[in-house]
């Protein structure tokens, strides 16, 4: 299941339009098939901002991390044993800083 929600401010300054785009998905039930598919009861979540100044120059800042089980490994750690998230992405964050223009 994912929800995404984008709402926007025009001219918040003159020439500056603002959005603040939010996101989650969330594994209901069973474990997908493929590899980006999700997993049940792992949830990823998103936040972000973009300024957009006269339609031309865009901004970006995005912070993303998930609500996932951590992975657990065996005693001697060589084997994969349980968990519900990706393997080496549910003990950190991630932030990305954009710019894009056009011409």
């Amino acid at each position: 299941m994912a929800l995404n929600f984008t709402p926007q401010w025009l001219q918040v300054q003159p020439s500056w339009d603002l959005e603040l785009p939010m996101s989650i998905n969330y594994g209901i039930s069973g474990n997908a098939a493929s590899s980006g598919g999700g997993s049940e009861k792992s949830a990823s979540w998103a936040i972000g901002a973009k300024l957009t100044f006269a339609q031309r120059h865009e901004f970006t800042m995005r912070y993303a991390d998930t609500l996932a089980s951590p992975a657990k490994y065996n005693a001697s750690g060589t084997a994969l044993i349980g968990g519900n998230g990706p393997v080496g992405t549910t003990d950190r964050g991630w932030l990305v800083v954009t710019y894009k223009t056009g011409f």
